[in-house]
């Protein structure tokens, strides 16, 4: 089974939020992601980023990947040529005021990433400051019912949007809710 087990995009998001400053990243508005704006740099804050989010990550070397981050630790991975969503366990850890968070993932024992070859079954953490320029949108919710563990089809290695994706998948517009574009 192929799988994208780290994510290599980042910009500091919660430091970002918290001090709108964007030292590791380009000018993004990123208030919009967090529920709570004016909430302290903490984990949770941190972890409000992406709870109940679907992000779309590209890289020449993996395509456009497509993943559901439910809000209770689980996250459901479409990547191009899987005929399955791969499900992880899911984390944030956050690094001190400040100085950012981690995002992290902990795949399946069997799973394999073709890319940097290695095998699931242990938490592999990334900055957001790497983390966050891969991203290329959030979307609020799983429009693609990636919870179901089913795919719509099989995603190609292509650069898509989520607008792309739903007209392909038969989703309506109605359904893509942006919170974030890059």
């Amino acid at each position: 089974m192929m799988l994208m087990s780290s994510f290599v995009r980042s910009g500091s998001i919660l430091f970002v939020l918290a001090l709108g400053i964007t030292a590791c990243a380009p000018n993004y508005d990123l208030t919009s992601l967090s529920p709570n704006p004016e909430a302290t740099d903490t984990a949770e804050t941190a972890r409000s980023i992406y709870s109940d989010r679907t992000l779309f990550t590209y890289s020449s070397a993996h395509g456009t990947q497509i993943t559901y981050l439910r809000p209770d630790g689980v996250s459901l991975l479409w990547y191009p040529g899987n005929f399955r969503a791969v499900p992880a366990q899911w984390k944030v850890e956050f690094d001190g005021p400040g100085r950012g968070h981690d995002i992290c993932w902990k795949y399946p024992t069997r799973s394999y990433n073709p890319v940097t070859r290695e095998f699931g079954g242990q938490f592999r953490c990334t900055p957001d400051r790497f983390f966050f320029p891969r991203v290329e949108q959030i979307l609020q919710g799983d429009p693609s019912n990636l919870s179901s563990g089913r795919l719509p089809f099989v995603l190609p290695k292509a650069r898509l949007s989520a607008e792309e994706l739903a007209e392909q998948a038969k989703i309506p517009q109605s359904k893509i809710r942006t919170v974030f574009r890059d």
